[in-house]
């Protein structure tokens, strides 16, 4: 009786059945199929990072570029600020007010500077610590920390390969944060960490920088210039996705780990938000302004408080 009724059941479905919402039903159930394929897929192939973090690799990208040809915003909260750069440094700014947060970023080896190559030779040799090059950059680092004014935990230091190294002494010694990116800091000889550096006229101890807290250092898995990060600095995140280039020198490129990672938070680049915030939307008149009430009682506060003090003056 049983095979009975699930022949007639099966019998009235098929009956039943509306060809065109069947075909309607699959195309849905594709299109979901296919786009959790392509989510996971995009999971699988990119790295999530903290959006500073994410803004320090792209801070660390422009500073790569001349100094007229970087990008002005990275996106419509950080602005750079030329006035505090050079040519081997990017300072962005991020947020207004008490809420600034400062990103100084330099640019690692480049083959067409020779400067950039014998620092390189000398740091494999355990000889970089205090060249007058180095020094150089750690004095011009140190300069902009403190002209800015900021707290420093609202200071992030970040560099690329050979800057690593230079990030890294003038962080720890200044006490902001560092950020650097398949840096060259496995190459420091571990004498240099109880010893003392010279930057201008003062020495700073370097006691304990193989321990520094507030230093995160991103590495791509494979590239062999940062493979032994893991045992010199306590916080070390390694990037591995599917499909990663095993080209060493694609490894090593900031361009690569830029392409690879994807910020926690996305960025906003719209160019409605940058208008907004630089005051560039126009003002319809049909448009309601919102606070023009308190504008209002601000200015006639003002001028009773300097008509007061005129009649004071008088007297």
């Amino acid at each position: 009786m049983s095979d009975f009724v699930e022949y007639a059941t099966n019998f009235l479905k098929r009956a039943t059945r509306n060809p065109a919402k069947d075909l309607e039903l699959n195309q849905s159930t594709l299109k979901r199929t296919t786009i959790k394929q392509q989510f996971d897929n995009f999971v699988r192939q990119h790295f999530m990072v903290d959006t500073m973090d994410y803004l320090c690799m792209l801070a660390c990208q422009q500073s790569y570029s001349n100094p007229a040809n970087r990008e002005p915003t990275l996106d419509n909260k950080t602005i750079y600020q030329p006035q505090l750069s050079t040519d081997r440094i990017a300072v962005y700014i991020r947020g207004n007010y008490v809420f600034k947060t400062m990103i100084i970023a330099i640019h690692g080896t480049k083959p067409t500077n020779i400067e950039d190559i014998i620092q390189d030779g000398r740091l494999v040799l355990g000889m970089v610590k205090d060249t007058p090059i180095t020094t150089k950059y750690l004095i011009q680092l140190m300069d902009i920390i403190r002209t800015s004014g900021l707290p420093r935990d609202n200071i992030y230091i970040a560099g690329h390969s050979l800057s690593a190294y230079y990030s890294l002494l003038a962080g720890f010694v200044s006490n902001t944060n560092v950020r650097t990116f398949n840096g060259v800091n496995e190459l420091i000889s571990l004498s240099d960490y109880p010893n003392d550096v010279r930057i201008g006229t003062r020495f700073y101890s370097l006691s304990g920088m193989n321990t520094y807290k507030n230093a995160i250092a991103y590495r791509m898995f494979g590239d062999p210039i940062s493979l032994l990060n893991k045992w010199s600095l306590p916080d070390v995140i390694t990037i591995k996705v599917d499909n990663m280039s095993v080209n060493p020198l694609t490894l090593h490129s900031l361009d690569y780990m830029i392409e690879v990672c994807v910020p926690d938070i996305p960025l906003d680049k719209s160019s409605v938000s940058r208008a907004r915030r630089f005051n560039r939307l126009p003002v319809r008149g049909e448009m309601e302004t919102e606070g023009n009430e308190f504008d209002t009682l601000r200015a006639e506060a003002e001028d009773t408080v300097f008509d007061k003090l005129l009649r004071l003056m008088a007297k």
